[in-house]
Parts: structure tokens; C-alpha cells; sequence
């Protein structure tokens, strides 16, 4: 999910440093393989999920037999803007741009001209192996049947996950809220926030053990528990969850 330059990390740099200012910039590799604009893929070549946006992403379950990858960007003149996508064997790469793009703009030029929304439809018993997720800017909904690993970096925005049944989550976030809701718990979850909120939602007789680091906000829950220092431990505390926050407010309910 890392590149030579992150399109993620300049333009997070760029907002921090300017308030006003978006400067991007976006390398990756086989960039001669990407094709432009919406794309629709057979389901089952599809095991992996690698996403690299600026702005809103949604990902639903519909009973199409395909993956469709589309945006919303009425603005969007040039083709070197437009979504990119490449299946590189059964991982599907879905970028914001073309590779190599290069713009300075006003925060009010850049909603006018480049804003854009995605929206990724996926079978709705799709299994996936990894689920991966950079996002710079913006909101975003992932609805999931089953995911072996996902990982979701984001400079700031709010972001809902929802999985039937994933035994990995991991999230990185500047700023935001995460909430998280599954259907079955993870095995492990690790999230690392700077400032914002994260809400979990578990089956209520789920086992877990939680480490919450954070140096102010609160902590609520609605289920049983033991503490021992830091950590919460609910049933047998056989699942490993850690949340490192700075500041904001950590709640898990049982559903």
C-alpha cells in the first residue's frame, strides 16, 4: 500500500503546512498498466482490494456477480485526474490518478475542478484476502462480507467499517472518527488515532482483550469487564485489540 511517493502523505503535509494550499503528488508503479476512468472486473479474479484516494469512498455489497469501480467527479476535464485501475494478478489497484501527476492549488480550486467521489460495488458473499485502504481527505463507508486483513490509513475524514466476518483490522489516522462494527470479532485489531473518537461494535459475548493508550478522553462500554491496568478484558479475552489515542473518546458496545 506504500509507494515511492505517497500521494497520502504530501498532500496531508501540504494541508498541515499551508491551511489553504493542496499540492499533490503521485508515483506508483506500472503506471503504463492502469486503465482510466470506471471499470468493471469478474469477481472471482479478484482477492485483494488496494485503494489510493483524495476524497469520499464508499464501498457496498450488491448481488452482481462483478466488481464495478466508479467515481463521481462532474468536474474532472482530464483524462490524468480520472480513476486508474489495474488488476495485477488477483489484486485490484484503484488510484485517485495517473502516476506522476503533479498540481498546486487553492483549497476552493481544488473542490471546484478535482473533487471526486468512489464507489466500489462488490458481490455481497465476496471474500476478500486483504482490504487496503489510503485515504487523504474526505468520508468513507466500507461494507464487507468477509476480509482476511484490512488496513485503512487516513489523514483525516471519518471513516465506518463494517465487516461480517474479518480477522485483522488495523487503522492509522491523523484525525477523524473511526467507527468500527463487525459481526463477529477480529482476532486482532490495532488502531493508532492522533485525535478523534473510535466506537467498536462486537457480538455481545465476544471474548477481548483491550489496550487503550490514550492521554485524555473517556472510555465507555455497555458489556462486562474486568481492568487490569490498562487493558479491559471482556469474556475470555482471547482477541487482541489496542487502541493508541491521543486524545477522544473510546467506546465498545455489544450488539
Amino acid at each position: 500500500m506504500k509507494h515511492a511517493v505517497s500521494l497520502i502523505i504530501i498532500l496531508a503535509l501540504a494541508l498541515f503546512l499551508t491551511g489553504c494550499t493542496i499540492t499533490t503528488s503521485a508515483t506508483y508503479p506500472d503506471a503504463e498498466k492502469y486503465a482510466i476512468g470506471d471499470a468493471s472486473f469478474e469477481a472471482e479474479k479478484v482477492k485483494s482490494l488496494d485503494i489510493d484516494y483524495v476524497g469520499d469512498v464508499k464501498i457496498v455489497l450488491g448481488d452482481e456477480a462483478t466488481v464495478s469501480v466508479s467515481e463521481d467527479a462532474p468536474n474532472v476535464t482530464s483524462d490524468d485526474f480520472r480513476l486508474h485501475t489495474y488488476l495485477d494478478g488477483d489484486r485490484l489497484y484503484v488510484k485517485y490518478c495517473k502516476s506522476g501527476v503533479k498540481v498546486r492549488q487553492s483549497w476552493e480550486d481544488w473542490e471546484e475542478t478535482n473533487k471526486k467521489a468512489l464507489t466500489i460495488t462488490l458481490p455481497k458473499d465476496m471474500a476478500l484476502d486483504v482490504f487496503a485502504l489510503d485515504m487523504a481527505a474526505g468520508e468513507a463507508e466500507i461494507d464487507l462480507a468477509v476480509c482476511n486483513r484490512a488496513d485503512i490509513d487516513a489523514a483525516a475524514g471519518d471513516v465506518k467499517f463494517f465487516a461480517n466476518e474479518t480477522k485483522s483490522f488495523a487503522a492509522d489516522m491523523a484525525a477523524g472518527n473511526l467507527t468500527l462494527g463487525f459481526a463477529k470479532a477480529p482476532e486482532s485489531l490495532d488502531v493508532d488515532m492522533a485525535a478523534g473518537n473510535v466506537a467498536i461494535g462486537v457480538p455481545a459475548d465476544s471474548g477481548i482483550t483491550l489496550t487503550v493508550d490514550k492521554a485524555a478522553g473517556g472510555f465507555r462500554t455497555d458489556m462486562n469487564y474486568e481492568k487490569d491496568g490498562n487493558d479491559y478484558i471482556f469474556g475470555d479475552g482471547s482477541a487482541h485489540f489496542s487502541v493508541d489515542l491521543a486524545a477522544g473518546d473510546v467506546t465498545i458496545v455489544g450488539r
